[in-house]
């Protein structure tokens, strides 16, 4: 039998990170920074299926 673990989708997607160096370019990465602090950018992940056309419409034939 298998055992797996329910993770809550926030925490599932992987979070970006902005920072910056000692010379004050901007980053963003996965990962955090070993000495610098950062920010966690949050953000909405693309839907699966895009849907395009008017409900009720048929297809072109």
């Amino acid at each position: 039998m298998r055992a797996f673990w329910a993770v809550p989708a926030k925490e599932a997607r992987p979070s970006l990170l902005r920072w910056r160096n000692a010379a004050g370019a901007l980053h963003i990465t996965e990962q955090p920074p070993p000495d610098r602090p950062y920010q966690r950018i949050e953000r909405e992940p693309t839907p699966a299926v895009f849907v395009q056309g008017h409900a009720g419409s048929s297809p072109a034939g």
